[in-house]
């Protein structure tokens, strides 16, 4: 995104340059009415140039870090008799094994998209909580709301997947964690929740 912006600068201050370079030399004898579109396309091209050669050293030369806590979740457990199947992609191909809630901010929520699949013979109700005694640091929890957009009076038929979306809200007012990590319980049974 800098670099873009920086371009566009250095052809707007070029752009500016070339306004002014006309209302310069308008009453002179090489004035504007003997310029050539070629001129006028060299002039804009090494305002690209030029432009496009600083950004490029601006990207390459400074480095700028996030100011931000990275946060991660370390598993899924499952509860009940049931089986369930966790998958990054519709096509079933990339299963789950942890989830990365990535970068975030106080009173920021993290999103997470999976598909939950059913393999089992029946349908199935699920409910989702996250384990309090896995957290880490102890006492995180406090900071931190999970939840998802999976119904727990909504069952989820036999041999389908489903898309569900996870979230993690953190509460403006957290202090003393820079990083955690917590198990997400997911109870699945034939009964509703």
């Amino acid at each position: 995104m800098r670099f873009i912006v920086i371009t566009l600068a250095v052809i707007l201050t070029g752009y500016i340059s070339f306004l002014l370079l006309i209302q310069i030399t308008k009453n002179m004898r090489f004035g504007m009415e003997k310029w050539t579109w070629n001129l006028i396309s060299l002039i804009f091209g090494i305002s690209l140039i030029f432009g496009a050669g600083i950004a490029l050293w601006d990207y390459n030369t400074f480095e700028y870090e996030p100011r931000a806590i990275p946060i991660s979740s370390s598993g899924l457990v499952l509860l009940g008799t049931f089986d369930l199947q966790f998958y990054w992609d519709v096509t079933q191909l990339q299963p789950v094994e942890n989830i990365d809630w990535g970068t975030l901010k106080a009173g920021v929520t993290g999103d997470v998209a999976l598909y939950v699949k059913n393999p089992n013979p029946i349908g199935v109700y699920l409910f989702a909580a996250w384990d309090e005694t896995s957290w880490s640091p102890l006492g995180a929890e406090q900071y931190f709301t999970f939840s998802w957009d999976h119904p727990s009076g909504r069952i989820l038929k036999a041999g389908y997947a489903q898309r569900v979306n996870m979230h993690l809200q953190v509460h403006p007012d957290i202090i003393g964690v820079d990083t955690f990590s917590f198990d997400i319980i997911i109870n699945v049974d034939d009964e509703p929740y």
